[in-house]
């Protein structure tokens, strides 16, 4: 039987409904917060159709035998992995030990789960058993597989959570929302916290409260946290580190920690690190590859980093921030990138911005329209990415559009369609509000965006919400700030496929009514076809290139057909006789050919012949002995040759 410590009853009875309400198939979660798993996430992975990695952390170092049960939710095998736990000192906690001491250290634990299914939603309890035996468990979290196919999902883009103080709670009440959306995922570009070593301000990203205190600096669920119930992709900003203080693990594919790309349904995110400005060379090869790739497969290209190089607000004339502009914005321009998500300047701020700075709209006709209220779509320009702005998740703080003239950008935030710090009426901010519209801190805009992903087409709505985090209450509840959709064309490849498709089932038909040699002979004309007319199924391609492929290989199908010799099976001859005048007689004879499929022709041949003459004669290809007696009659009819 599991300890309880000594824990208010308010306390236990929330973890007696927690445990009721979380899976059947499970025990309840542990009630020893000391022991009980916390700071529990799910980091995305290169492969997230099939594998995920899961950390958490516990007060109590002594645990054993850590590891992850996973089950589809609509049913399946259990899968069990182990994790690995490593023993960390930490700072600045807000924990608190059983005997009210400081918490100075933690066990971190990762597990890598493999083997999953794509497109299923997964619950997973993690545990680790005490030295007497108990496993302590925790509450059954949720995260969903990747889809194996371009299938339509959503996620949230946050920017900024930036938690610390009284300012992270918004992110818990941030997170209520999301589940209105059904969302894969949950993307931040950067500064998950205030400041990386101050594990206090981790402790209040992931809604983790200590043990008998008050805690007024943080939500009062100690299960219950904000971020554990969605597969976590983000980037590193400039108050993180490259190891999230070890609490959500990411690949490092570019060269650096925390660059990874993964494909989720028609899209590829590409993750970069540009608080990393030594491995730039690593990351723009990285960068290429996966673009190049993602190309040629038909999938949007999303780049996510944290520090803007093209946004609404202050930081846009930071040093930094024009250098990375200076050595990106040509690449992603050159590389057709679609779509950039970034953080780092606290604004709500989109547009499409070429290699120079400039706006597309004013060099390329878009089709930007304005379809409703805070309701705008436009198709995509050529090399000339999306860049987008999340805004602030939390309460922290909102910038002012104060930089209006920067280094390779359009004067005056000229580049952008929309920026929240613009004046509420502004050609940026035709329907307002500002982010901050108020000197009061407690009326600021907390902010998150679900974004919608198909094939053709990607949809950004972001959302407001006024919060008051000293009395913890929603002041407004969500309303929608903009809602803008990016549109491409996509080549039409139906008729294409379709020949390829009709000319691999002929090639693989039943030939058995036709001459050997005649079907080697289409075969190879519609094999040769094929390979002459093979295209990848990449969006790069031009629909006339696709239509003169479908009408080469429909061709070559044609004439395979028409090459087709159907095989002979038999020819048979009669014959007639007629008296004519003096000692003539009038000879029809008719060869009769019959073929393996059906079909049936004759040959017919008139003759004048004398009076009971025998004789060969040539009808179509055949040569045909007849032996005639008297008049009218016929002693003998075949084919001699």
């Amino acid at each position: 039987m599991q300890k309880i410590k000594n824990i208010s009853a308010l306390f236990l009875s929330f973890v007696i409904v927690i445990g009721l309400l979380s899976t059947a198939a499970f025990a309840a979660p542990s009630t020893d917060p000391w022991k009980s798993p916390q700071q529990v996430v799910t980091a995305m992975t290169e492969n997230p159709q099939n594998e995920m990695v899961i950390t958490w952390t516990t007060i109590d170092l002594t645990l054993t035998d850590a590891k992850v049960e996973v089950t589809p939710v609509n049913g399946g095998e259990t899968l069990t992995f182990t994790a690995v736990k490593t023993n960390r000192g930490v700072s600045n906690s807000s924990m608190r030990l059983e005997n009210g001491g400081s918490v100075t250290q933690k066990a971190f634990y990762v597990a890598k789960l493999t083997g999953l299914s794509p497109n299923t939603a997964y619950n997973y309890i993690c545990s680790a058993v005490d030295s007497e035996g108990v496993s302590h468990e925790s509450v059954g979290n949720n995260f969903k597989t990747a889809p194996d196919a371009k299938d339509v999902f959503s996620f949230i883009y946050l920017s900024d959570t930036q938690t610390s103080g009284t300012n992270g709670k918004a992110m818990t009440v941030n997170s209520t929302f999301w589940a209105n959306y059904d969302p894969g995922f949950v993307y931040i570009a950067g500064d998950l916290t205030d400041t990386a070593a101050n594990e206090g301000q981790w402790e209040t990203f992931f809604n983790q409260k200590t043990p008998n205190q008050d805690n007024t600096t943080q939500m009062t669920n100690n299960y219950d946290s904000a971020i554990s119930d969605y597969a976590l992709a983000a980037v590193q900003g400039n108050h993180d580190n490259n190891t999230f203080s070890n609490h959500i693990n990411y690949a490092a594919s570019g060269g650096t920690n925390i660059t990874y790309a993964y494909t989720y349904g028609s899209a590829r995110f590409i993750m970069l690190n540009f608080e990393n400005t030594a491995t730039r060379a690593e990351q723009q090869a990285f960068l290429r590859e996966q673009v190049a790739d993602a190309k040629e497969n038909g999938f949007w290209t999303v780049v996510g980093f944290h520090k803007s190089i093209f946004s609404g607000a202050s930081h846009m004339t930071d040093s930094d921030a024009t250098d990375a502009r200076r050595y990106w914005a040509p690449i992603f321009a050159e590389l057709d990138v679609d779509v950039v998500l970034q953080g780092h300047d606290h604004v709500l701020s989109r547009g499409f911005v070429d290699a120079n700075g400039n706006n597309a709209r004013s060099t390329q006709d878009i089709n930007y329209q304005k379809i409703g209220d805070r309701t705008y779509t436009a198709e995509k320009p050529s090399n000339a990415p999306l860049y987008y702005v999340g805004n602030c998740a939390s309460t922290l703080k909102f910038y002012s559009a104060t930089a209006g003239n920067a280094a390779l950008a359009a004067p005056d935030y000229g580049f952008l369609d929309i920026n929240s710090a613009r004046d509420a009426g502004h050609t940026q901010n035709p329907d307002g509000p500002r982010s901050l519209d108020s000197s009061d801190a407690k009326l600021t805009y907390p902010t998150y965006t679900s974004v919608t992903v198909t094939a053709d087409a990607i949809t950004f709505e972001t959302y407001f919400f006024q919060y008051d985090s000293v009395t913890d209450l929603i002041v407004t509840q969500p309303f929608l700030y903009d809602s803008f959709t990016v549109t491409r064309a996509l080549p039409v490849w139906a008729e294409y496929n379709a020949a390829v498709t009709d000319a691999e089932d002929f090639i693989a038909g039943d030939f058995d009514i036709y001459e050997d040699e005649s079907v080697e002979l289409s075969k190879e004309i519609v094999a040769n076809a094929l390979v002459e007319n093979a295209l990848a199924f990449s969006y790069q391609e031009k629909q006339n290139i696709i239509d003169n492929a479908a009408m080469s290989v429909r061709s070559a199908i044609q004439e395979a057909k028409d090459a087709l010799v159907v095989r002979f099976i038999s020819a048979a001859p009669t014959s007639s006789v007629n008296k004519l005048n003096g000692n003539k007689n009038e000879l029809t004879i008719i060869v009769t050919e019959l073929f393996a499929d059906g079909f049936v022709n004759t040959i017919t041949a008139t003759l004048t012949i004398n009076n009971n003459t025998a004789g060969i004669y040539e009808v179509g290809g055949y040569k045909v002995y007849v032996d005639t007696k008297g008049n009218d009659q016929i002693r003998a009819c075949y084919i001699v040759e």
